[in-house]
């Protein structure tokens, strides 16, 4: 029998002896008192026992057989964790995709060449600042923008032209490139996935033709990368073909969704995500918005555990170290449970 019927029936033979033999008794000490109980049964004569006691409504343990080796880290999947947040109906990494959450934009090519935007500047500062000039060259005034790709393109990444954020990002009004958002301001996206990793399990795109409006499937045939960077070492890079999700409905559709979640794409400080656009193109992308590392949150559900505690009267009441004994007595008590059993320990 497999590890976790071993201490599922364990468990299960003393709970139900305790209440039907012991009934009344202190707990443990009633499953200490079945010991010798349990040993004297064989085997097989304990399984039937255990699937006795259970509800006529279950079938046994079979079930178990396949999830005999996995422990907590094998059965993660991020729900009520206090290091992630999810948004909209999502719980967990098994449904972050029904959070709904999406951030949609557009990027406008009007400059006359096919040019690389980045989706994600990594931790690299884009900040910089827009002269604006008379007709005279006479400087008449300035603002800060957060399209300056100098320290990108400094750090050995020339393909990239183009950094997203609000308005124009490349060249001139009537030749450049621009873009704009549906729902909340690029900028303030990019800000906050610098300090809070945000998961993108999946974009959704369209291109048309800028001038005349028709679907235009060219861009499907570009290469998006995810490109990971640090400091201190070379960085390497995730190549995903377009090309890849376009189906044949796309000539009707005019949008393809990529799953960028196998890709493992996420939006923080140390990725770079960039792709080309052609000239005369007008691309939507919706980026679907998954899990996020959110500080803020960890430690609200931290707080929250904590002054619950203090009102039932039980947080910092018991030592660190006796707590950590605590831990190893229980540790102890079911190994011996399982010895007295099976003639083995559990694991």
């Amino acid at each position: 029998m497999k590890k976790f019927l071993f201490f599922f029936t364990i468990i299960a033979v003393a709970i139900v002896g305790t209440i039907i033999v012991f009934s009344g008794h202190d707990a443990f000490g009633a499953s200490l008192a079945i010991s010798p109980f349990l040993a004297n049964m064989s085997r097989a004569k304990l399984e039937s026992f255990a699937d006795q006691a259970l509800s006529d409504n279950y079938e046994g343990m079979d079930e178990f057989a396949r999830y005999d080796d996995l422990n907590e880290e094998d059965m993660y999947e991020g729900f009520d964790d206090d290091l992630v947040s999810f948004m909209g109906s999502a719980r967990s990494f098994l449904d972050e995709k029904k959070s709904g959450i999406y951030l949609t934009f557009n990027i406008v090519n009007n400059c006359g060449y096919t040019k690389t935007v980045c989706l994600n500047p990594a931790y690299f500062d884009t900040k910089g600042v827009t002269v604006v000039t008379d007709d005279k060259g006479a400087v008449t005034g300035a603002s800060l923008n957060n399209t300056n790709v100098a320290e990108i393109t400094a750090a050995g990444h020339h393909e990239i032209d183009a950094v997203i954020a609000d308005g124009l990002i490349y060249g001139t009004d009537r030749a450049g490139i621009t873009c704009s958002s549906a729902n909340g301001r690029i900028t303030d996206h990019l800000r906050f996935t610098k300090r809070n990793a945000t998961r993108i399990p999946e974009i959704v795109f369209s291109s048309i033709n800028n001038t005349t409006g028709a679907i235009d499937t060219t861009f499907y045939s570009k290469i998006m990368t995810i490109r990971q960077v640090f400091p201190y070492r070379t960085f390497g890079d995730t190549i995903i073909d377009l090309n890849d999700f376009f189906k044949v409905e796309q000539y009707q559709s005019g949008k393809i969704t990529v799953d960028t979640h196998k890709y493992g794409m996420q939006a923080d400080e140390q990725s770079l995500i960039f792709i080309q656009i052609d000239d005369n193109t007008r691309v939507t992308i919706k980026m679907l918005i998954g899990g996020i590392s959110n500080t803020s949150h960890t430690l609200y559900k931290k707080a929250s555990k904590a002054h619950k505690n203090i009102l039932q009267g039980t947080a910092g009441v018991v030592p660190v170290g006796v707590r950590k004994n605590m831990a190893s007595m229980k540790n102890k008590r079911i190994n011996l449970l399982t010895k007295v059993a099976f003639g083995k320990k559990s694991s």
